[in-house]
């Protein structure tokens, strides 16, 4: 056995190989550089650079596991792109060397139990020419292994944009196999949801990308979101009620906030009616001062006017129309009255004597058009309208009819008397 190990030793000699001393494992990775290859190295030797994942799960369960069986998978490594990425990161980690890949978790595990090394694959140098190449590998390695958040991905895209501002969100899309849309929606959350939101949103069970996207621009936007949220996703109590908040609720606030209703405009109160002075009527006109304020018309009141224009079936479009004045505290409306009617036995041609009173404003006059006026007089007094004259006067003129005579209808009641006369 002996001679057949000094004839090994001579054959390896003649190869110019030094069997007494074979090269260490550790001696043979680091100078091979074109192949992934098992070395170990010194925990504070490696520095961890921005991971997908932006917050470490727990890690009790590893730490026990790595623990008692060690290390089921490896962690990888790599050497610093440039000089540039160098400097930046043995600022943090004076000691370092090579660059955490993946393993994030398993290198967190390894220092909580004290571990002061252990082996890494460590990835030939040039294999990593940019930093969305180590991203695409640790988005692989994370999917693979365990569901990555909304929060993750979003923070993916967000560091690929940081790396290369000058990318385009359909150039990060390609690379990473997503579309221009979903890149601009995850960049979007990932610049303004930050851990406090995030911690409250996760806690409502608010998981959708959509949904997310809007509360960032609410975020964005220096809303108070908190306070939207509250108020829309209510139960029918009017409790909030956080499964209330789904896409088609974010959206509606999006739409309220960007297309507000308009606020209900006050419609101005309707000025009450004015009792018209004087009486305007066909046959009846007022002489009034040129500089008089113009008289207001009656509003049409409902059932007095209705039944009105119900009972009067002469009126045509476009025809001027009879106006009244209520005679007392119970206001009717006087009948539209439009075709000319024949003069009557009682008309007279001449123009008639005006009693005198003391209105405060300019009293009717009674023109050659006596028919009509009577007739709309018989009308509001509820009398047939061929009634003349004297009988009108008659029950105006009667105690018990109950009618309380004003200074106008006492002066229609005067130029009735003359007519009776």
């Amino acid at each position: 056995m002996n001679s057949s190990k000094s004839l090994l030793a001579e054959a390896l000699n003649g190869m110019g190989i030094d069997s007494t001393n074979p090269p260490s494992t550790k001696e043979k990775i680091e100078t091979s550089s074109h192949q992934e290859s098992l070395v170990e190295i010194k925990l504070e030797q490696i520095a961890i650079a921005p991971q997908v994942r932006k917050r470490i799960a727990d890690v009790n369960d590893l730490v026990e596991s790595i623990g008692k069986k060690g290390l089921n998978q490896k962690c990888v490594v790599r050497h610093f792109l440039n000089d540039d990425e160098k400097a930046r990161l043995t600022k943090l980690y004076p000691k370092a060397k090579y660059v955490l890949v993946v393993g994030h978790r398993r290198m967190t595990a390894l220092n909580i139990l004290g571990k002061k090394s252990e082996s890494f694959l460590l990835k030939p140098k040039g294999y990593y020419t940019d930093i969305w190449q180590v991203l695409e590998d640790q988005l692989d390695e994370n999917e693979n292994r365990e569901n990555m958040s909304i929060y993750d991905h979003a923070n993916s895209m967000f560091l690929a944009h940081q790396s290369k501002p000058e990318a385009t969100f359909e150039e990060i899309g390609a690379a990473f196999k997503y579309s221009k849309t979903v890149v601009s929606k995850y960049i979007r959350i990932a610049t303004y949801i930050h851990e406090e939101a995030e911690k409250t949103l996760s806690s409502w069970g608010v998981t959708s990308v959509n949904s997310l996207y809007h509360i960032a621009k609410f975020i964005k936007d220096g809303l108070d979101w908190q306070s939207l949220l509250k108020q829309y996703a209510v139960d029918k109590d009017g409790n909030f009620d956080p499964s209330k908040i789904t896409d088609k609720l974010v959206t509606q606030i999006k739409d309220d906030i960007e297309n507000p209703k308009p606020e209900p405009t006050e419609v101005p109160p309707v000025e009450a009616a004015v009792d018209i002075d004087p009486l305007i009527v066909n046959g009846v006109q007022d002489q009034q001062p040129t500089d008089q304020a113009p008289v207001n018309t009656i509003p049409a009141s409902s059932d007095p006017v209705e039944e009105v224009e119900k009972q009067d079936t002469s009126t045509s479009r476009g025809e001027p129309s009879t106006t009244n004045v209520p005679a007392s505290a119970n206001p009717v409306s006087q009948p539209a009255t439009n075709a000319k009617a024949e003069p009557s036995d009682n008309t007279k041609s001449e123009p008639v004597e005006t009693h005198k009173t003391e209105p405060t404003t300019a009293q009717p006059v009674i023109a050659s058009n006596k028919a009509d006026f009577l007739k709309g007089i018989a009308f509001v007094l509820g009398q047939d309208p061929d009634c003349d004259a004297k009988a009108i006067a008659n029950i105006l003129n009667n105690g018990e009819s109950g009618f309380e005579l004003d200074a106008h209808c006492q002066s229609i009641y005067d130029e009735l008397i003359q007519l009776v006369k």
